[in-house]
């Protein structure tokens, strides 16, 4: 029987859950970056096109989706004097850095070589950190109160990281092209400033010894579980519709809203709004349960795309509110349901699960971000999105389609696949 440590006994306090969520802001930065800033430009800044630049980040996505569940597994298995855990975080800084810095100060003219290879280096490094890190979040809480703590813990370091990359260019004036080369050093800093406050508290051993299982047999083991894939099938719909959001709202306002001060102030007031919302969650998942409180969310996200749609700057600007405000429950409920049959799963298995369910949640999400890669960024392509430009007669239903359509639909999906899950009390 494993030795269990001080960091795994110690009570998880809302203090101590922020600690440990602390390598969400090094996850935030880069992806946001990517997810945001990086589409428009490499396509439009850069010159490559859309079509162009959402096939290479799509085929790049293959490959990383391919590695989640060997990452997660290799964590399950891991044994060191750090823990599972611990190695592959730390080994996992240098590579994201490096790829920040390639993919924010590329040469010019860039080449599909260049930025194949760059945005191929963050997605493996990026997924080296997340499900490891990720892993800790969902095995950690022994109670459905810690559980909720720890999901929050992470949700409200993963909205700092945001907000700091959606504050450089509004705070200094900055263009998104002008604003893009400082992430990286905003990226560095952070990672001396909150590894330090993360490893003393990080959790250094599994619950259990690892079962000689190979790779195949013991993802089954996890995909058997119905409860797990229902929060993952629910989840997954979700994220695909924020995919569809987050890739294009910058288009979205530059050619639709045709707001002067740019996407930036509209992301800093969504990402707000997640944060002013996080002790909403909290408490409606004590007092209405967690499955009613998404479900209470995914409502208030329709309502906010049907405001975004009108493309006016004041129900714009309600609708960003409203769907950042419900980004919040997006971030915590799914991951503390999930941990929840993870410490079901575990008394019946004994072996460590939670690096394999978080690879097959990440590898699942991952998935939806080809819809805009591979659907939404082409059809504005088509529809004559271009810089400086004012577009043709289809930009507009295009960008009402791919930013608004689209999203409705999987949120409403999201909502039926909810009434699946059943809720451990």
């Amino acid at each position: 029987m494993t030795q269990k440590t001080e960091a795994q006994t110690a009570e998880i306090t809302m203090r101590r859950a922020i600690r440990l969520g602390l390598p969400a802001v090094l996850l935030a930065i880069p992806g946001t970056t990517v997810a945001l800033y990086l589409p428009k430009y490499f396509g439009l800044d850069m010159g490559l096109g859309l079509a162009v630049v959402g096939l290479v980040f799509a085929m790049a996505r293959v490959v990383d989706i391919l590695l989640d569940p060997v990452m997660g597994h290799l964590s399950d298995r891991t044994r060191s004097r750090f823990g599972p855990r611990v190695p592959w975080m730390l080994a996992a800084l240098g590579p994201l850095l490096i790829a920040s810095f390639l993919l924010t100060h590329p040469p010019a003219p860039v080449g599909l070589i260049y930025l194949s290879a760059a945005i191929l280096l963050h997605y493996v490094s990026w997924t080296m950190l997340d499900i490891p890190f990720a892993s800790i979040a969902l095995e950690t809480g022994r109670t459905a109160t810690e559980r909720v703590r720890l999901s929050s813990g992470v949700a409200l370091c993963q909205l700092i990281g945001v907000l700091l990359v959606a504050l450089v260019p509004t705070v200094l004036g900055l263009t998104t092209s002008d604003a893009v080369p400082l992430i990286p050093w905003m990226l560095g800093l952070m990672m001396v400033l909150l590894v330090p406050i993360f490893l003393p508290i990080a959790p250094r051993a599994h619950t259990a010894p690892p079962k000689a299982e190979g790779l195949l047999r013991a993802y089954r083991a996890v995909l058997r579980r119905a409860p797990i894939r229902r929060i993952v099938f629910a989840f997954v719909l979700s994220m695909g519709a924020n995919a569809f959001v987050s890739a294009q709202i910058v288009l979205y306002v530059e050619f639709r809203v045709l707001a002067e001060v740019g996407a930036a102030p509209f992301f800093l007031i969504g990402f707000l709004a997640s944060g002013l919302a996080l002790p909403l969650v909290l408490w409606g998942a004590k007092r209405l349960g967690r499955k009613r409180t998404w479900q209470i969310s995914l409502w208030i996200a329709i309502l906010a795309l049907l405001c975004i749609g009108t493309g006016a700057m004041i129900p714009f600007t309600i609708g960003m509110i409203l769907f950042g405000a419900s980004l919040a429950a997006d971030a915590v409920i799914p991951n503390a349901l999930l941990a929840d049959e993870i410490t079901t799963a575990q008394k019946d298995n004994a072996a460590p699960l939670a690096g394999r369910v978080r690879a097959c949640k990440n590898a699942s999400q991952k998935m939806t971000t080809f819809g805009p890669m591979l659907i939404g960024l082409p059809l504005l392509d088509w529809a004559g999105v271009d810089p400086g430009g004012t577009g043709t007669a289809f930009t507009q239903p295009a960008l009402v389609v791919s930013v608004i359509v689209i999203p409705l639909m999987l949120k409403l999906g999201t909502l039926w696949a909810s009434t699946r899950i059943i809720e451990s009390r």
